[in-house]
């Protein structure tokens, strides 16, 4: 296994772990957490373009990664069960969840 970075986007703060293998599975190397969080759905907001830019800057003192896991709050993930028929075409899936997403998010510009 190689170097794993993992990015949590918390409701207070992004947290930022890098772990590599070991004997014993993973051993941590590095954590870093940002001061504020990043809304993510609000990625326009001054606010949150400053909180990305402190991002930014803490996960640039990682080294890249050969993995990278990333991990949302529950409350900003969107599951949903879309009905379809076999043999759908392409484009009227993308239709179906582009309509899921309307109606989830009606404040988003799709």
């Amino acid at each position: 296994m190689e170097k794993l970075l993992s990015v949590f986007f918390g409701s207070e703060r992004t947290y930022i772990i890098e772990a590599v293998p070991s004997s014993k599975g993973l051993t941590l190397t590095n954590i870093e957490a940002t001061e504020k969080p990043i809304d993510l759905e609000s990625p326009d907001d001054l606010t949150v373009m400053e909180n990305i830019a402190e991002f930014k800057k803490t996960i640039s003192s990682f080294e890249t990664p050969k993995l990278l896991s990333v991990c949302l709050p529950a409350d900003t993930v969107l599951v949903t069960k879309i009905p379809s028929k076999k043999g759908i075409e392409e484009t009227e899936i993308k239709q179906l969840v582009e309509l899921e997403i309307r109606q989830a998010y009606p404040q988003f510009n799709y």
